[in-house]
């Protein structure tokens, strides 16, 4: 069985790019990674799931981070098939522990959580109820 038919199974859409250089992977049909985001796939228990079912087909998870990394950071620290992390800074700054890259490597954070923790000012200010 292809791990295309195992994600499907798990609810999860698998998109193959479709560009030149990919070009034998979306004639097997079968994707060469995984771009999965915790905010969309149902939170972190299947985020890893997700993972460990592309580690058994030796596919490498390079999460979409839709949440600018905040979750994303500690799920690829905490997962072999997961070399990299896609990075789209925010606007601005919203959390305490923002993601931070120093010279182009992932510094995971040294306190305890999920890095998470709005600033105060900041969820006041855009606060709606």
């Amino acid at each position: 069985m292809k791990i295309r038919a195992f994600l499907s199974a798990m609810g999860v859409c698998v998109l193959v790019a479709q560009t030149p250089v990919q070009q034998r992977p979306v004639q097997a049909d079968e994707p060469t990674r995984i771009q999965v985001d915790v905010t969309r796939v149902g939170g972190i228990t299947e985020w890893l799931q997700v993972a460990d079912m592309a580690l058994c087909f030796n596919c490498p998870v390079i999460p979409h981070t839709a949440d600018g990394g905040q979750v994303h950071q500690h799920l690829v620290a905490a997962t072999q098939n997961s070399p990299m992390q896609e990075y789209v800074p925010l606007a601005g700054k919203l959390w305490i522990d923002q993601v931070e890259i120093r010279e182009g490597w992932l510094q995971l954070p040294e306190t305890p959580g999920a890095s998470t923790d709005f600033i105060p000012e900041v969820f006041e200010k855009h606060r709606v109820a």
